[in-house]
């Protein structure tokens, strides 16, 4: 917005006087930081960032909010499914090992 916001200015500037001079975007805007130097190019920067800071606020906020909810329900969604696994598969080797114990010294006999 900083950047933009001396084009904006002018463009409003040409919009609102019918010289010659407005033909030239680059023509215009050397003129008008001539006569009254560049300071001119961000007057009326305060009131349009003010209208727009409200904006930004709620937009930054709302990310961050999705941001962390969404980190934490994946993260503990990754954590049950991982404690669920574990659980699920530590008794299965368990009884794999011990079924094939059994079974080797049943033949043995």
């Amino acid at each position: 917005m900083m950047a933009c916001f001396p084009l904006e200015s002018v463009r409003t500037r040409m919009a609102q006087v019918s010289d010659l001079d407005t033909r030239n975007l680059f023509l215009y805007t050397a003129n008008v930081v001539r006569s009254e130097g560049v300071p001119a190019l961000y007057r009326g920067l305060t009131p349009s960032l003010i209208s727009v800071l409200p904006y930004f606020a709620v937009r930054l906020g709302r990310t961050l909010t999705l941001t962390l909810t969404l980190t934490l329900t994946l993260t503990l969604t990754l954590t049950l499914t991982l404690t669920l696994i574990l659980t699920l598969t530590r008794p299965l080797s368990r009884c794999a090992s011990a079924c094939t114990t059994s079974s080797r010294g049943s033949t043995s006999r």
